[in-house]
């Protein structure tokens, strides 16, 4: 078993990683990963980001409210 995984395959488990149900080998393999790769860090930060602005808006936001906001957030992210 390699200790190397694709960014297609730490995407697909990327939820399970944030929400502390990755275990074992996989766990390591995605922690190692996101460790060295700059693209799926930031793509990390972006879902982040993404869930924590959709969080925080009221409930029936207007769609263009929530496109501005995300845009907003997502530009403040990247500066980061």
């Amino acid at each position: 078993m390699s200790l190397f995984i694709s960014c297609r395959e730490v995407t697909e488990l990327l939820t399970e990683a944030s929400e502390g149900t990755l275990h074992g080998w996989k766990k390591l393999q995605v922690k190692f990963h996101m460790g060295v790769c700059k693209p799926c860090q930031c793509y990390r930060s972006q879902v982040e980001t993404t869930v924590a602005t959709l969080h925080a808006m009221p409930r029936g936001s207007a769609p263009d409210e929530l496109k501005r906001s995300l845009v907003e957030q997502l530009r403040a992210s990247k500066k980061a």
